[in-house]
């Protein structure tokens, strides 16, 4: 079972704000993005209510990317040239999960100090 919450038009100020259906054993994030740049890296977070955005992943078109420790097991996102999209993967859902999910075409969280995130 596939259960897409949207897609995302803006990749810098995209959000897809939804509820689970815990029963669901995966969940795809669509993110669509347009780039003058023959190769990128893209980039997803999430942010869990009060908190400031974590980094979860990042894939671009020469390597496999990398995922936060964290978010190994159950978190994957392949990038698609074709379709100019980057869907997140959420493997075995848990109620943990309902945050809000940014995707991006450039690193917008600083670890290591207070940063304003736009």
């Amino acid at each position: 079972l596939i259960m897409v919450l949207g897609s995302i038009a803006q990749v810098y100020s995209g959000l897809v704000h939804s509820r689970l259906l815990w029963s669901v054993a995966f969940l795809i994030l669509f993110c669509n993005y347009t780039t003058s740049r023959p190769s990128s890296d893209l980039f997803w977070y999430i942010q869990l209510s009060r908190d400031s955005p974590q980094y979860v992943l990042r894939r671009d078109r020469y390597s496999e990317g990398s995922n936060s420790d964290e978010f190994k097991k159950r978190f994957d996102s392949r990038l698609n040239f074709t379709s100019s999209s980057v869907p997140l993967t959420i493997q075995r859902l848990q109620l943990s999960d309902s945050a809000v999910y940014y995707c991006a075409l450039r690193p917008t969280v600083t670890t290591g100090y207070s940063v304003t995130v736009q």
